[in-house]
């Protein structure tokens, strides 16, 4: 897996950007290669390690055309102050790779999710489009009985959480719930979600690689991605 991650982004490397949405639609493909991967590779660890309650760090490729920033993952914190008065930039300068943005996961606490972080320009100085700098998207993790998984269990759910069966994606465009139904900004997608607005598979953001078994990037893109119960 990882050498044929290498060898896509090195393609991929060769590629100009022609547009804003030729840039787009590189930087999701690239990110769902490399997202299906992290998921993957996480689904395996939990087996062994799902009573780890720390937050962890997954490392992804430093390679030059990898629009990802950083790959969080664990048992999100069960109490998160989301302060609405700082800005974005705040957040992704003052977060590490091994802490949530309090603002994306305020609304899960106790769930097991990885917290997917893009960059806002790349090594050579470029910028990544306008529809996913500075980013965020978040999986939950569920069980085989269709239930978040969480660090919080009672009897009847651990052998259901022994295992990770898929993820859902949370990829919002105001995080209501902390700056309320009005709000045009916040500190995490600032009113555009990652691929940007858009409603359909169709759309010009499509991507060229498909989700994961358990999950993936294509399947944020819709809409109705961040309804996420449980």
């Amino acid at each position: 897996m990882t050498i044929y991650i290498i060898a896509l982004l090195s393609i991929f490397s060769t590629q100009a950007y022609a547009s804003e949405t030729a840039a787009l639609k590189l930087e999701l493909t690239v990110a769902q290669t490399l997202s299906n991967n992290v998921l993957g590779s996480i689904v395996q660890s939990f087996k062994s390690s799902r009573n780890d309650l720390s937050v962890k760090e997954f490392v992804v490729s430093s390679a030059s055309i990898n629009p990802i920033d950083s790959v969080t993952y664990g048992y999100i914190p069960s109490a998160n102050t989301c302060d609405v008065t700082q800005t974005a930039s705040y957040y992704r300068t003052s977060l590490s790779a091994t802490q949530f943005n309090p603002c994306l996961v305020a609304d899960f606490p106790n769930k097991y999710a990885i917290q997917l972080r893009f960059r806002e320009s790349y090594a050579d100085g470029s910028t990544l489009s306008t529809n996913t700098s500075g980013k965020y998207l978040l999986f939950i993790a569920y069980n085989v009985n269709g239930e978040a998984i969480s660090a919080v269990q009672t009897g009847a759910t651990k052998a259901a959480n022994a295992a990770i069966a898929y993820f859902v994606c949370f990829n919002p465009q105001i995080i209501t719930s902390q700056f309320g139904i009005g709000a045009t900004s916040d500190n995490v997608n600032q009113g555009i979600r990652v691929g940007g607005n858009i409603g359909s598979t169709t759309a010009v953001t499509q991507l060229s690689s498909e989700d994961s078994v358990y999950g993936g990037i294509a399947s944020c893109l819709l809409s109705n991605s961040s309804n996420i119960t449980g």
